[in-house]
């Protein structure tokens, strides 16, 4: 990683200058131990409980009123996982949840018992990349594209979009089936927002939230694309947004086709073709409206966060502490930006995420990432994130063309304080309050309980 980083971080780690001065490396591993880890346990504790307590009625009751909207929630409620891969997990008072509607594009003439999965010629549905048409009445929209399903397969006769001209012909020629229609987002999503709505009134008429732990207040609103709940739970109030999703399995954006190591010079290390294929053919599109002057009606966003949690996820599993210091890097800045979300602000999660697996692309070799640099590694992604800041660019991890700060004001004092903020963490690893005061974020989990 670049000398420059190596010396600040030097100043926390190997500096002559003071052999009193406590180092980096051993400070971020104390925070890490102290703070991050029981922090992350006891939110995932929390929304725990809010799945089994409240999400999970509403997702099974909605399947049972209409069972093209089964989701996939059962890892949602599967008590033994260390995290949700579909739940944003940093916040104790809110909770985002992609529900994948994983029976909306499933043919109801398969056999239930039958587990093999089916090729792309099969499959009832496909994803039409807009970045990819070729018809010169539509304007290529990266990160959106069209669903087109098998009507002859699929129940979807009040979901279907009125509008049904052809927009890329050298797509469609990949399409096997001929009784074409494009799924209409809009319809989805009001489908989805009134079974929730629906859902909440028969759940709440049962009483089933009478019992322990209580839930004292439910109140639902769709707000554009998502579902957002409003709950309080035995006196704590929380905010659930459901983000209904759907998985396209055996396809892959045409624009996306060299994405991955097989258009690098050599094959990457870290991005390798056993993790790539975690994520490449399967990704989600969600029901969000594209920007003024396209086709509202039809287009789908690409969904690419639950496939950056699922490599995130691959270096919280696969690389262990005693091996790597990629995953308590990643934990600590998560940490870091949530406990300080006011000064970190416009800084999110995700961008933090981003900012880490570009890192982990350019820096793919394990001995930049051994467990005695990790005090570098920490600066090292910590000025990465600076000077994107500065520069205002953050490439989607996916989408290289698409940049996440594109609507971002001035960030250039946000890289400034930044800075200052690092400054502090390096200069003075065993005092800074970022790393040793704990005081912005309480405890919820023993007050939400869990049945």
């Amino acid at each position: 990683m670049n000398t420059g980083v190596n010396n600040m971080a030097g100043t926390g780690e190997n500096s002559t200058k003071s052999k009193n001065k406590i180092s980096l490396s051993n400070s971020l591993t104390k925070y890490l131990h102290d703070t991050v880890l029981p922090r992350r346990r006891e939110i995932q504790e929390v929304h725990r409980a809010l799945i089994r307590r409240i999400i999970g009625p509403i997702l099974r009751k909605i399947s049972e009123l209409d069972d093209r909207f089964q989701s996939e929630c059962e890892g949602l409620l599967n008590e033994t996982c260390e995290s949700f891969v579909g739940v944003n997990h940093c916040q104790y008072y809110k909770v985002d949840i992609a529900v994948v509607l994983s029976n909306l594009l499933s043919p109801k003439c398969l056999e239930k018992s039958s587990q093999e999965p089916l090729l792309q010629g099969q499959q009832p549905a496909a994803f039409l990349d807009s970045a990819a048409c070729d018809n010169p009445y539509i304007s290529p929209l990266s990160g959106f594209g069209y669903v087109l399903a098998d009507t002859e397969k699929l129940l979807l006769h009040d979901l279907l979009s009125i509008k049904q001209d052809e927009v890329s012909s050298a797509q469609h020629d990949d399409v096997s089936f001929s009784n074409r229609s494009f799924l209409s987002p809009g319809k989805v999503v009001k489908r989805f927002a009134n079974l929730v709505e629906e859902s909440v009134e028969i759940l709440l008429e049962e009483c089933i939230w009478e019992e322990e732990p209580t839930v004292y207040e439910i109140s639902v609103k769709r707000e554009g694309h998502l579902v957002r709940l409003h709950v309080i739970l035995r006196g704590e109030e929380y905010t659930i947004e459901l983000i209904p999703a759907l998985e396209l399995t055996g396809w892959w954006p045409k624009s996306l086709q060299n994405w991955g190591p097989e258009c690098a010079a050599r094959p990457n290390q870290w991005l390798d073709y056993a993790r790539m294929s975690k994520v490449k053919n399967k990704f989600h599109v969600f029901p969000a409206r594209p920007p003024p002057g396209h086709d509202a009606f039809r287009l789908w966003c690409t969904y690419f966060s639950l496939s950056e949690k699922v490599l995130a996820q691959t270096v919280i599993e696969d690389d262990v502490p005693e091996v790597s210091c990629r995953a308590p890097i990643l934990l600590t800045m998560l940490s870091l930006c949530e406990e300080n979300s006011e000064e970190f602000y416009p800084v999110t999660p995700r961008i933090i995420t981003t900012a880490f697996l570009h890192q982990c692309t350019q820096y793919p070799l394990q001995d930049d990432w051994t467990p005695n640099k990790l005090g570098r590694a920490f600066v090292d992604l910590f000025l990465s994130l600076i000077d994107m800041l500065k520069s205002g660019m953050c490439n989607h991890y996916f989408l290289p063309s698409y940049n996440i700060l594109d609507n971002s004001e001035d960030l250039k004092p946000v890289a400034h304080h930044l800075k200052a903020i690092l400054n502090d963490i390096v200069e003075n690893p065993n005092k800074t309050q970022f790393l040793h005061l704990n005081h912005k974020s309480k405890s919820r989990a023993g007050n939400t309980g869990s049945r």
